[in-house]
C-alpha cells in the first residue's frame, strides 16, 4: 500500500520543474528575516533602527525618503539588498556588532524572492486554520506522499507485525508487549487485527499514564516546590486526574477549563476542583528572608509563561520586559495574561496549606453513603419527613407530659474541690456551679482540683463559658478571648486515666481537641475565639475513658488543666465540668432543666408556647433522640476517620477581590509606576473572539483558548501529538510556533490534523488512533543509503523514527520483562524506588532523607516517582528525564556512558535482572531453548542463532565464575527487596541474572523503532 502512494505520487507530479522554483516566503524567507533581522527592524519599539519594519505586510514597502528597503521585482532598487551585500563596515546589514551574518545561500534566497515579486505573507501559526480537501480515511498518507515525487523517493515498506506490534506499544502504554499479546498478534490474520489492536491498547489504562508523562512535563508537574528548601508539596491527586481523563477520552476541551478554571465553575464538582491544581503547579519558596512582592512577580511570569507555551505554543513570557522582539506580543500583554491568575488565594512566600481533601476511589463511594446517611438522618429532618420517626416520638412526648418525672440530663454535676492556681491567680465557684478565673492574669498556667460525683463515670466534659467581666465580649479567657488547652490529665487514686477518644463541638484548624491529650504541652485545643466569629455560645470537649470507673461516696477524681502554650494568657477563664455513665451522651445535653421548663411542666394549664418550651426539652431528653444522635455521632466519627485517611492536595481558591496587577517597567517588580491592566488575551489574537464585559476571568481565558477561530491551540497540541508518534513535530521546533519557531514540513497535514482535532469535537483518542492507523505510521525505520542522502533528517517522512524511549519506560520496561511492574493499581500517592544513600544530603531546611516505599509500591510505574525538582532521581536524570522546573514540550535525547552505567548499577535494574533470570531459568528445555525463549520475552522477536550463541557463552562464563565465587553470588541475588528463587543454587541463578542484565542492556530492549 505504501509503496503504492508513492508511485501514485511520482507519476502524477513528476520529477522535475521546468522554471525556477519559486521561493516559499514562509518556508525560506521568513526565517532569515526572523533570525537576522527582526530584532532590530521588528515588533518591540524599544531596539527599532531607522523605524524600518520587516516583521509587518508593509513595512519592507514603505518609503523610506525616496527608497524602500523592497521594491517587488527590483533587486537593485532594494536597499535591503543593497544592504546585505554592501563591503562597507558602516553599511553592511547585520552590522558586525550584531554577530549575525548571511550565509551566501541565505542571501541568494532574499535575492530570488524580490526578484520574484516579494510577495509577504502573515506568519504561518496566526493564520487561520485551513482544512485542505483530501481522500477520506487517507487524509494523512495523501499529504505526506504529495511531497515524495517532487522530491523523487518513495516510502519505506511497512514494518513486521513483530516491530509494529512492539511500537505501538510503546507508543501508547509505554510498556513493550506481553508474549501473549504478541502470540495472539500474530495469529490474527484478519483485516481489522490492527485496528482492534489499536482500540485495545487504547482502553488499556496503561495509555493513561503513558500519555500523563506527555502532559505531566508540559504543565511541570512535580511534588516539590522548587525554590531554597524545596520542600514537597501535595498535589498528587492532579495527576490522577490526567491519568484518568486520558483513559476516559475526556474532550480536550473540558480538560483545558477545568484546569484552568476548575474551580469557577457552577457547583464544581471534587473532580474539577483537583483539575484546578493545575495552578499551583508551579514552583514557590518558603524562604523566610524572601520578598513577598517579588516573588509573586515571579509566580506571574511562571504561569503566563506555562499556559502561553503549553495551550498556544507561544513564547509570550519573552514580553515580560519589554516587548517580544519576534512575535507581536507587547508587555502589556504579558501583564495582562498575568492578571488572569491573581484571583487566586495563596500566600506570596511561606508554606501553602493544602486546601482540598480528596479520597481514593475505594473511600468515595463510602464518604458519600456516610454524608447521605448522616444528613437523612438528623433528628429535624426526621421529624419532618419520616412519620414512623415522628409518631414515635410524639407517643414519647405524650407520656412523658402525662408522667409525674419532669426527667434529666444525661450528664451530672460534680462538686468541686481543693483548687490549686499560679500565684496570685484564683478560682472560686459561682452559684451556677461553673468555676471562675480571678486575680492575676497568668500567662502560663497549671490549675488542678478535685472533683466529686458518685456514680459511673465513662466521659468527662469540659464547657468554656464565657463572662460579663471578660475584656473580650463573649470570649473564653481574659486575654484575647480565646483559650489553648495544652493537656488535661484525669487521675483516680493517683492513677492516671487513659482517654479513649475526644469530641469537641468547635476545633480550631491545628488545634484539635485530641491535642488536649496526646502528651504534648506544645499542642492544644483552641476554638478560634480570637476571632468574631469563633465567640458563639459555649464551647465544649467530652474526654471518653478508655475503661469507665465507679465513684462511691466521697471518693474524687483529681483534674488538671494546663495551659502552657506559647500565646500568653490563653487560659479558660470560666469553665464547668459534668460527668456521664453513657459514653455516648450529647456535647450539648444540658445539667439541668431552665426554669422556664420547670414551670411550663408543672402548670396546670399550659399556653402555646409553654408546650413549645417543653416539646423542645423534650428534644434534648428523649430516649428515640438520644439513640438516633447516638447513631449520627458513630457515623459522623466513622465519616472523621476516613476523611482523615485521604489525601490532600493544593487547588484554585478564587478571591472576591483580585489583588491589582500593574505593568512592571523592564519587569521590575520594585518599579510600581506601571499601568493598572486588567484580564485580557494579546490584542493582536483578541479579534472577533474576546468580547468580554465586566473583569474576565480564567474560564473566559480558557474559552478564548478554546474558540475555534484560535489558530494556536488546535495547531501547536496536534504538532506535539504527532511528534509523539513520528519523534519530531511536523513544525520541528514544538515549544514555539511563533517567529523564531520552524516553518512545519508539512503545513497542509498540520492544518488538516488542527482542524480535525477542533472540529471532531476534540478527541484525543480518535486523533491518536487515525495517527496510528496511517501508512505513514506504519513505515519501517530502516534506512536506506539513498533516503539517508535524499533525506538524513527525515524532513519528508518516507521512513519512522527509531529512538530511545523515555527514562520513565526505561525503568517501566526493565520492570515488565522481569514480571515486577505492579500496573494493577491505578493512581495514587507518589512513590520513591531506590536512590543512592545521601543522594538528598545537601537538601535542608529542614533535612530530609529518602526513604525507599515498601512492598509492591517499589515496582510502581515510574510516571509515580516522587519528583523532586532540585535533586530528580539520578536514574531518571540519566536518560534525560526533566527537573520540571519549567514546561518541557521535548526532552533532549542524549546517548551518554551514564546511562550503561545506571542499567548495571542502579538497584532496580540489577534486581530486574535477576529476576528476569530467575524466569528464564525456570523455563523448561535446554540453555539455548531457555535463551531464546528470554529474547522473545524481552525483545517481542525470536532470536537469532548468533544472539542465543552468544548469550549461551555469557551464561557459561558466569556460571564457572559464581561457582568458584559463591559469595559473589550471593551479594548478587541479594540486591533489592524482591526474594530470590529457593528453586534454583545461587551459582546459577546468579548466572542466568547475568544473562537477564545483558538482554536488558541491549539497545533494542530500550528503543522504540
Amino acid at each position: 500500500m505504501i509503496v503504492k502512494i508513492a508511485w501514485i505520487a511520482v507519476l502524477s507530479i513528476g520529477f522535475a520543474v521546468a522554471a525556477e522554483e519559486k521561493v516559499d516566503f514562509q518556508r525560506d524567507v521568513r526565517p532569515i528575516l526572523s533570525d537576522k533581522c527582526f530584532s532590530c527592524h521588528g515588533f518591540d519599539p524599544e531596539t527599532r533602527e531607522a523605524d524600518l519594519r520587516l516583521d509587518t505586510a508593509e513595512g519592507p514597502y514603505e518609503d523610506l525618503g525616496g527608497y524602500s528597503a523592497v521594491v517587488p521585482g527590483k533587486v537593485n532598487e532594494s536597499e535591503l539588498y543593497l544592504r546585505i551585500t554592501s563591503t562597507k563596515k558602516k553599511e553592511v546589514m547585520p552590522p558586525p556588532e550584531s554577530h549575525k551574518t548571511l550565509n551566501p545561500e541565505e542571501i541568494e534566497t532574499l535575492r530570488k524572492w524580490i526578484e520574484q515579486g516579494a510577495e509577504y505573507q502573515k506568519h504561518w501559526a496566526y493564520e487561520e486554520i485551513k482544512n485542505t480537501e483530501a481522500p477520506k480515511g487517507e487524509e494523512i498518507d495523501h499529504f505526506v506522499s504529495q511531497k515524495w515525487g517532487a522530491a523523487g523517493i518513495q516510502g519505506s515498506k511497512p514494518a513486521s507485525k513483530e516491530v509494529l506490534l512492539r511500537r505501538l506499544s510503546w507508543d501508547l502504554r509505554g510498556i513493550p508487549p506481553s508474549a501473549k499479546e504478541r502470540e495472539a498478534f500474530l495469529r490474527d490474520r484478519s483485516p481489522g487485527a490492527w485496528s482492534s489492536l489499536v482500540d485495545r491498547f487504547l482502553a488499556d489504562p496503561k495509555y493513561g499514564e503513558r500519555m500523563a508523562v506527555w502532559w505531566l512535563d508540559l504543565v511541570r508537574y512535580a511534588d516539590t516546590i522548587g525554590y531554597h528548601s524545596d520542600n514537597p508539596m501535595m498535589v498528587s491527586p492532579y495527576r490522577d486526574y490526567v491519568i484518568n481523563a486520558f483513559n476516559r477520552n475526556k474532550p480536550f476541551t473540558d480538560f483545558t477549563i477545568e484546569q484552568l478554571a476548575g474551580d469557577l465553575l457552577p457547583d464544581a464538582s471534587l473532580e474539577q476542583k483537583v483539575a484546578s491544581g493545575y495552578n499551583r503547579l508551579l514552583q514557590t519558596t518558603e524562604e523566610g528572608g524572601a520578598q513577598d512582592k517579588e516573588y509573586r512577580a515571579i509566580y506571574a511570569a511562571d504561569r503566563v509563561r506555562n499556559v502561553s507555551e503549553v495551550w498556544l505554543g507561544s513564547t509570550l513570557g519573552c514580553a515580560q520586559c519589554h516587548d517580544h522582539k519576534y512575535d507581536p506580543f507587547t508587555a502589556r500583554d504579558f501583564y495582562s495574561m498575568a492578571a488572569f491568575f491573581d484571583d487566586i488565594r495563596e500566600n506570596g512566600i511561606g508554606k501553602r496549606q493544602p486546601n482540598l481533601q480528596v479520597p481514593g476511589p475505594e473511600k468515595e463511594a463510602r464518604i458519600t453513603e456516610l454524608k447521605k446517611a448522616i444528613e437523612n438522618g438528623r433528628v429535624e429532618k426526621l421529624l419532618k419527613s419520616n412519620s414512623d420517626f415522628k409518631a414515635k416520638f410524639s407517643a414519647g412526648f405524650e407520656a412523658w407530659l402525662a408522667g409525674a418525672e419532669l426527667g434529666h440530663s444525661v450528664w451530672r454535676p460534680v462538686k468541686f474541690s481543693d483548687f490549686k492556681t499560679p500565684e496570685g491567680t484564683t478560682l472560686r465557684v459561682l452559684d451556677d456551679g461553673t468555676v471562675l478565673e480571678g486575680g492575676k492574669i497568668a500567662p502560663t498556667a497549671t490549675y488542678s482540683f478535685k472533683v466529686s460525683s458518685p456514680g459511673k463515670v465513662s466521659a468527662i466534659k469540659l464547657e468554656a463559658l464565657t463572662h460579663e467581666s471578660f475584656a473580650v465580649k463573649d470570649g473564653f479567657s481574659r486575654g484575647n478571648g480565646n483559650f489553648v488547652l495544652t493537656e488535661i490529665e484525669i487521675k483516680n487514686g493517683g492513677k492516671k486515666l487513659k482517654v479513649s477518644s475526644v469530641k469537641a463541638d468547635v476545633e480550631q484548624p491545628n488545634f484539635p481537641a485530641k491535642a488536649a491529650v496526646d502528651g504534648d504541652q506544645k499542642t492544644g485545643w483552641a476554638v478560634g475565639a480570637n476571632m468574631p466569629e469563633g465567640r458563639k455560645g459555649t464551647r465544649r470537649a467530652a474526654f471518653v475513658l478508655e475503661t469507665p470507673i465507679e465513684l462511691k461516696g466521697s471518693e474524687v477524681l483529681d483534674v488538671t488543666l494546663h495551659y502552657q502554650s506559647p500565646y500568653e494568657s490563653h487560659n479558660i477563664a470560666r469553665f464547668a465540668l459534668s460527668m456521664t455513665a453513657v459514653d455516648h451522651a450529647d456535647l450539648k445535653d444540658s445539667l439541668r432543666p431552665a426554669p422556664e421548663v420547670i414551670e411550663a411542666f408543672t402548670s396546670s394549664t399550659k399556653t402555646p408556647k409553654q408546650n413549645e418550651v417543653l416539646r423542645n426539652y423534650y428534644l434534648s431528653i428523649a430516649p428515640e433522640i438520644l439513640a438516633q444522635n447516638s447513631k449520627l455521632r458513630s457515623l459522623e466519627e466513622e465519616l472523621k476517620k476516613t476523611e482523615a485517611g485521604m489525601r490532600k492536595m493544593l487547588v484554585s481558591e478564587a478571591l472576591e477581590t483580585p489583588r491589582v496587577t500593574r505593568i512592571l517597567p523592564r519587569g521590575n517588580w520594585m518599579d510600581d509606576s506601571g499601568e493598572v491592566v486588567q484580564p485580557a488575551v494579546p490584542k493582536f489574537l483578541q479579534k472577533e473572539m474576546w468580547n468580554v464585559d465586566g473583569r474576565a476571568s480564567r474560564l473566559d481565558l480558557a474559552k478564548w483558548i478554546l474558540h475555534k477561530d484560535n489558530p494556536l491551540t488546535a495547531r501547536s497540541t496536534m504538532n506535539r501529538v504527532w511528534r509523539l508518534f513520528f519523534g519530531r513535530g511536523l513544525s520541528s521546533n514544538v515549544i514555539d510556533l511563533g517567529g523564531q519557531g520552524e516553518v512545519p514540513t508539512h503545513p497542509k497535514l498540520l492544518d488538516w490534523l488542527a482542524a480535525d482535532f477542533r472540529d471532531g469535537g476534540w478527541d484525543m483518542k480518535r486523533m491518536v488512533k487515525k495517527i496510528v492507523s496511517s501508512q505513514i505510521y506504519l513505515q519501517q525505520s530502516a534506512v536506506s543509503s539513498f533516503l539517508r542522502e535524499k533525506d538524513p533528517s527525515n524532513n519528508l517522512l518516507a521512513r519512522q523514527g527509531r529512538w530511545r524511549v523515555d527514562a520513565e519506560f526505561v525503568r517501566d520496561g526493565a520492570l515488565k520483562i522481569s514480571d515486577l511492574l505492579n500496573d494493577e493499581k491505578l493512581g495514587g500517592e507518589s512513590v520513591k524506588p531506590y536512590q543512592p544513600a545521601g543522594f538528598w544530603q545537601h537538601l535542608n531546611f529542614p533535612r530530609k532523607v529518602w526513604k525507599a516505599s515498601e512492598g509492591d509500591d517499589l515496582y510502581r510505574r515510574s510516571v509515580y516517582t516522587f519528583r523532586c525538582r532540585t535533586f530528580p532521581h539520578p536514574s531518571m536524570v540519566a536518560f534525560d528525564a526533566t527537573s520540571r522546573e519549567e514546561c518541557t514540550a521535548e526532552r533532549s535525547r542524549s546517548n551518554i556512558p551514564q546511562q550503561a552505567l545506571a542499567m548495571l548499577n542502579d538497584p532496580i535494574f540489577v534486581e530486574a535482572s535477576r529476576v528476569f533470570g530467575a524466569r528464564i531459568a525456570e523455563r523448561k528445555g535446554t540453555s539455548s531453548e531457555k535463551i531464546a525463549w528470554g529474547l522473545t520475552e524481552a525483545l517481542s522477536r525470536e532470536g537469532t542463532t548468533e544472539e542465543v550463541e552468544l548469550l549461551a557463552k555469557v551464561y557459561q562464563s558466569q556460571l564457572e565464575k559464581f561457582k568458584n565465587d559463591p559469595e559473589s553470588a550471593i551479594a548478587f541475588l541479594s540486591t533489592g527487596k524482591w526474594p530470590s528463587s529457593a528453586n534454583i543454587p545461587a551459582h546459577e541463578a546468579a548466572a542466568w541474572g547475568q544473562v537477564g542484565r545483558v538482554i536488558l542492556n541491549a539497545y533494542e530492549t530500550t528503543s522504540r523503532f
